[in-house]
């Protein structure tokens, strides 16, 4: 009695196994008949009459019947998931267009207005340039004059620091926006101080980053 439950425990763990194996591959591989007029028809093969003719069944549901005397060959591929292929190719593409806050901030401290200029925001830019390059210069004309000179200049500072943090705003909107243009999850915004560059992968915020080290400044709306 003994002998023969552990026959049947056996038996059943095998077939366990086997089906967990076939279900596997099935989900890892596919059907793939390469016609002679160079159609491609992807699926699971349901009903293959040799030399005759063979039913496939792709993911929709759809079932397709093919002569023998149509095909060209019929192979297993390795099933790709199409849903994280255009992920990745729409990370590589926002990866590639996406601007860099370390190169951003190197032209708003070198160029009133840089980081607008960067972002193609050339309006706004030249607002930023042409009331800061009139206060510096208003500044310097007054200097022998205490009370213009202090206003003129604070407010060229001021005016200097709310440009820069503007633009850092507006890089980091310019690279929201392109995660919205390639169907990236965007749940807040995240701005970034990079001081050296590496691409690296944020998994909280799905999406791709120029650098490992960074000081980093965040907000939601």
């Amino acid at each position: 009695m003994v002998k023969k439950f552990f026959y049947l425990f056996t038996l059943s763990l095998t077939v366990c196994f086997l089906l967990q194996v076939s279900s596997h591959a099935q989900e890892q591989y596919k059907d793939v008949v390469y016609l002679k007029n160079g159609s491609v028809v992807k699926g699971q093969i349901i009903e293959n009459i040799f030399n005759d003719k063979i039913k496939i069944q792709t993911s929709d549901g759809s079932i397709f019947v093919y002569k023998y005397t149509e095909i060209e060959k019929i192979t297993k591929e390795k099933s790709v998931d199409d849903n994280a292929k255009k992920t990745e190719l729409n990370l590589a593409r926002y990866n590639a267009e996406k601007k860099s806050q370390s190169t951003g901030c190197l032209w708003g401290f070198l160029l009133p207005g840089g980081q607008h200029f960067y972002v193609e925001n050339y309006l706004t830019g030249a607002l930023y340039a042409a009331s800061e390059v009139g206060l510096y210069f208003t500044s310097v004309i007054f200097a022998d004059n205490d009370i213009v000179f202090a206003s003129t200049f604070g407010l060229f500072v001021a005016i200097r620091l709310v440009d820069i943090i503007h633009g850092i705003i507006s890089i980091d909107n310019y690279n929201k926006a392109l995660l919205k243009k390639y169907s990236l999850d965007v749940s807040m915004n995240n701005v970034e101080l990079n001081f050296y560059t590496k691409p690296v992968y944020n998994i909280t915020y799905n999406t791709l980053y120029d650098t490992t080290y960074n000081i980093a400044l965040s907000y939601k709306f």
